[in-house]
């Protein structure tokens, strides 16, 4: 078993210790928060598919935030060994060969005392800076045994201090609507680095801008003659509607009139006794009556069908509007026979 495994197993023995009381060293108790934050990030440990320290040392540092108990710092320290964090290890134990807790026994001291020097040795300080200022930097490196070793860390004011494992670094910066912006690095043991990310925005996230001259730029404006509303096209029943029921009123009213007069003289040949010319007074009169009637009635259905045409006419440009309908009525009327004629032009 190396000196290292020999830490792990105290790993172990802590954390049976901290589960429990620690009367004999007057130690506070943990709380049951504690307790609970420090059983999970064991269990990340003992993985069946595989320890998760990442997930474990998220889980011991919310134990110490509940309970800030030296103890737990070695388990904090031995999880951010084994993620290569060298520089938050070495916080760690010093914190914890300061506390003097009851399982610190000289054997266990001198072996942390001793990784610690080691550490610090070979640690490789990094100062990033970032704009804008809360860049998010993800740190990858394949340590000795190939396995992808992964660390995540964010800027705070634009700044961070970083203290990183040996060896070939890969960083890339990101920050939501801007483009992302990697570091690679060989970092030789016991090396100050710096590095400056600088993001620019992502063109297809960022707003487009218009350049000031394009803003005082005057535009020619072309007038041109507005286009014609559509007007209300007439449909060629509607004129012919309006006509023929104006006609038809005319008609009907000259018939009339025409009726009256041949009512006139039969009045008159009654009185002498004229029986023949009489009874063709009366049948043309007859007549005129009759086509009064029909001229009436055809000048109420024409207004009708003027009317539906009028409503169900379409929109339409004045050149596309028709040209007014001609129509004509001319009653006739003679010795034997009352008669009348329609004429008209589409």
């Amino acid at each position: 078993m190396s000196k290292r495994d020999s830490i792990w197993v105290s790993f172990f023995a802590l954390g049976l210790l901290v589960a429990s009381v620690a009367h004999a060293q007057k130690e506070p108790e943990p709380s049951a928060a504690a307790r609970q934050h420090f059983k999970a990030g064991v269990a990340y440990v003992e993985d069946p598919d595989g320890a998760k320290y990442d997930e474990a040392l998220q889980e011991f540092r919310k134990a110490y935030a509940e309970s800030p108990l030296p103890k737990i710092m070695n388990n904090i320290g031995l999880c951010a060994l084994h993620l290569e964090r060298d520089g938050e290890a070495i916080e760690a134990y010093e914190i914890y060969l300061k506390g003097n807790s009851a399982d610190l026994t000289p054997q266990v001291r001198k072996q942390v005392e001793k990784d610690v020097a080691m550490l610090k040795s070979s640690l490789v300080k990094v100062s990033l800076f970032g704009e804008p200022k809360d860049v998010n930097i993800v740190d990858e490196r394949r340590n000795s045994k190939g396995d992808m070793v992964v660390n995540r860390y964010k800027l705070k004011d634009g700044l961070a201090s970083l203290g990183l494992h040996p060896g070939h670094h890969k960083l890339t910066a990101s920050f939501p609507g801007y483009k992302s912006v990697e570091w690679e690095v060989d970092a030789d043991p016991g090396a100050s680095l710096q590095h400056v990310f600088k993001l620019s925005e992502d063109d297809a996230k960022a707003p487009v801008k218009v350049p000031v001259e394009a803003e005082l730029k005057p535009v020619a404006v072309t007038a041109t003659e507005p286009p014609k509303a559509p007007e209300h096209g007439t449909h060629a029943g509607v004129y012919v509607g309006g006509v023929a029921t104006g006609v038809f009123a005319v008609a009907a009213t000259v018939t009339g009139v025409m009726a009256l007069g041949k009512k006139r003289d039969l009045d008159a040949a009654n009185k002498i006794h004229d029986v023949n010319h009489a009874d063709s007074l009366a049948t043309a009169g007859k007549r005129l009556a009759l086509f009064t009637d029909i001229e009436v009635g055809a000048a109420v259905l024409s207004a009708g069908v003027a009317t539906y045409f009028y409503f169900r006419s379409p929109s339409k440009t004045p050149e596309q509007i028709s040209s007014p309908v001609a129509l004509r009525i001319s009653p006739t009327v003679g010795p034997e026979r009352v008669g009348m004629v329609l004429m008209g032009s589409f």
